[in-house]
């Protein structure tokens, strides 16, 4: 398939031609459909490209209904079905692409008896009707089509202590930013093996709240969109069956956001969620590239120079952090990186390296910024961190406080505001806080999950 503004046969990529022609609204509110100003074209054996978006199927040069059938998944030498709501089959003669996004499209169809139901329909879903797999339950997603090998990949690389060549990189979008409240509205894996993209996996999800602002704003999802998508359980059950149960985990700020929030999701199904190794693209990256000024996926798409266009849509994400651990990789392979975790020396014999050495002091966290957001509930608030925070090392989580206007602090005193609680915790400072508590004091022990709400 490719791509151009409506009114144009300038054929280009789909996030040129989406810029280029714009959208419907233009500037949506959360949760309001957009549709945009791209048409779709397909190759034609010796031949220019042909406009396929509004055309019916039937209206096209017969060497290209095939193509177009292939395309949208569906079958080329059988019956073509649309299912209702209830899961009754119903004949479909003509098929025409009514809008089109990035890698999907939506379709309109027309039945036997000549009537075009006014639903548009997803294009995953439509060729879902038409797998033969589908139970009356819901729409299961289907598997994009795999990616070309690149050169240069095709043979195993060398062995790299903590980067295997073969897992499965996956990403979540939700509802807000929340593991512990909020809802999965979508989900993307890709299976790779020696370092080679060979299968794709991608699922929209029903959800039965609303999505908030924030997070449409960034990953630009309505609950329109998701109105046909397959339930949580259904949804959850296929990327579990395209993953398996021993798969190496690869992901940006996995260990504490898509991992918990996945377990969480899973129990609530009352399924088994269960893999061999987790590996966090943010710890890699923090090891590899160690004077960066930030870490966040948008910062290290500019450094890889990754387009920035569909950013924050689970597919997208996961190839881009594929990306990310490929170049890490593939550094560390040539030897101009490390990712081994930093070992300072002791100067007292046998005695073993802790990494509470390298934790800054209070004092020695300053901020470049002269503008706070002062609404922000850690802006004058004065924080003690006890514990680890699982893919944040200490020294970024107090930075970040500091540069949100707060006080970091080594010990709980009586100015103390909050009380973050991490794993393998000091009990002293959670008692410490418990007696100023208990003694009227406003400070306030939050855990690990709500500290990285906060820091965002």
């Amino acid at each position: 398939m490719r791509y151009s503004p409506f009114g144009s046969d300038d054929l280009c990529s789909w996030a040129s031609a989406a810029k280029r022609g714009g959208s419907i609204p233009e500037s949506p509110v959360p949760g309001e459909p957009r549709v945009y100003n791209v048409d779709a074209w397909l190759d034609a054996d010796d031949q220019a490209p042909v406009k396929v978006t509004g055309v019916w199927m039937s209206e096209l040069p017969e060497a290209l209904r095939k193509s177009l059938l292939k395309e949208l998944g569906l079958p080329v030498k059988k019956g073509i079905v649309y299912k209702e709501a209830d899961g009754n089959p119903l004949r479909v003669i003509d098929v025409k692409i009514a809008d089109v996004w990035d890698g999907w499209c939506n379709v309109a169809v027309r039945l036997e008896d000549g009537t075009v139901p006014p639903v548009r329909i997803h294009s995953m879903y439509f060729a879902e009707m038409n797998s033969g797999a589908v139970s009356t339950e819901a729409h299961l997603p289907v598997q994009e089509k795999p990616r070309m090998k690149r050169s240069g990949r095709t043979k195993r690389g060398k062995e790299i202590k903590g980067m295997p060549l073969d897992y499965f990189v996956f990403d979540l979008e939700s509802t807000d930013r929340s593991y512990k409240s909020s809802e999965i509205c979508e989900i993307a894996a890709l299976k790779v093996v020696d370092g080679e993209i060979v299968d794709t996996f991608v699922t929209p999800v029903y959800i039965d709240g609303d999505i908030s602002e924030s997070a449409a704003r960034k990953n630009h999802i309505s609950k329109d969109m998701l109105q046909d998508a397959p339930h949580m359980r259904s949804a959850l059950k296929a990327f579990i069956d395209f993953i398996g149960n021993d798969a190496v985990l690869v992901g940006h700020n996995i260990k504490t956001f898509d991992l918990p929030f996945i377990k969480r999701v899973s129990e609530l199904c009352g399924m088994e969620f269960s893999y061999r190794e987790a590996i966090d693209t943010l710890a890699l990256a923090k090891r590899a590239w160690q004077d960066l000024p930030s870490y966040k996926m948008d910062d290290l798409r500019m450094r890889l120079d990754l387009d920035q266009d569909g950013a924050h849509r689970a597919l997208k994400d996961c190839r881009d952090e594929y990306e990310l651990y490929m170049r890490i990789r593939k550094e560390a392979e040539e030897g101009r990186v490390s990712i081994e975790t930093p070992k300072v020396g002791s100067s007292r014999p046998g005695t073993k390296w802790s990494g509470r050495w390298g934790r800054k002091k209070a004092r020695e966290f300053t901020t470049d910024r002269t503008e706070f957001d002062e609404n922000h509930p850690l802006f004058g608030k004065s924080v003690v961190l006890s514990g680890d925070i699982e893919g944040i090392e200490y020294n970024d989580c107090l930075q970040a406080v500091c540069d949100l206007g707060g006080h970091p602090q080594d010990g709980v005193t009586k100015k103390t505001d909050y009380l973050v609680v991490g794993e393998n915790p000091g009990k002293g400072k959670i008692a410490k806080a418990v007696e100023y508590k208990s003694k009227g004091q406003d400070i306030e022990i939050i855990d690990a999950a709500a500290f990285i709400a906060m820091i965002g």
